[in-house]
């Protein structure tokens, strides 16, 4: 027994070690697998003119404050027409001029995600807009 004892607890710790790696690897895997939603629904991007309009609130648009962390803060604006739904994201995120942000739409019923669009650099800050038909 004392010829094993100092085998034990680099075994142990090895095997711990080995077991949260596994886990580790697992679970970052699986967050790949989440399935799409609205497969038969097309994204369009906006001409210049409706982005314009879009980003200046002109028309008949809605708005919904976004909470954010720290300073960061958006808002969301959209419009139901013609049977499309126009929405525009503008976002005041801190570092945006070096990093990509992108838009994602969820499903409220489930993990489903679809891209949207990339947020874009402008000078008010970060924005992006897209119609779902």
């Amino acid at each position: 027994m004392k010829k094993l004892l100092p085998f034990l607890f680099p075994l142990t710790s090895l095997a711990i070690v080995m077991f949260l790696a596994f886990r580790w690897y697992s679970n970052r895997t699986d967050r790949g697998n989440i399935t799409p939603f609205a497969e038969n629904i097309a994204l369009e991007e906006l001409t210049s003119e409706e982005t314009t309009l879009a980003l200046s609130g002109v028309g008949d648009f809605e708005t919904i404050e976004m909470e954010g962390e720290g300073e960061d803060t958006g808002k969301v604006r959209y419009e139901v027409n013609e049977g499309k739904v126009k929405f525009s994201v503008t976002a005041n995120l801190e570092n945006s001029q070096d990093e990509n942000y992108q838009v994602w739409l969820k499903d409220p019923n489930s993990e489903a995600i679809r891209r949207a669009f990339t947020l874009e650099y402008i000078k008010g800050g970060m924005s992006g807009t897209a119609a779902i038909s």
